[in-house]
């Protein structure tokens, strides 16, 4: 569980680096549905089979903290679009 919730964590960071740090890569919307839109689909995905998986073994801060982190992505990818 540890070792999935940690592999998320670092698929969020290096997704919101990558949209910061990305100048030519949103320029029109098929470059953005591809660098941003999939990569955060692929996040949320990762994340709800950790959940279906591991519902009742993941403690309620863990949830919580990566609830938060995947919602922060999810309004970050709306916002640079």
């Amino acid at each position: 569980l540890d070792d999935e919730v940690s592999h998320l964590m670092k698929r969020i960071k290096n997704n919101r680096e990558g949209f910061s740090l990305s100048k030519d890569g949103l320029v029109n919307a098929q470059e953005y549905q591809m660098n941003v839109l999939n990569a955060v689909k692929n996040c949320i995905a990762e994340w709800r089979g950790i959940l279906g998986h591991f519902s009742t073994e993941i403690p309620p801060e863990t949830k919580r903290s990566s609830a938060l982190a995947i919602f922060e992505l999810l309004q970050q990818s709306l916002q640079c679009g």
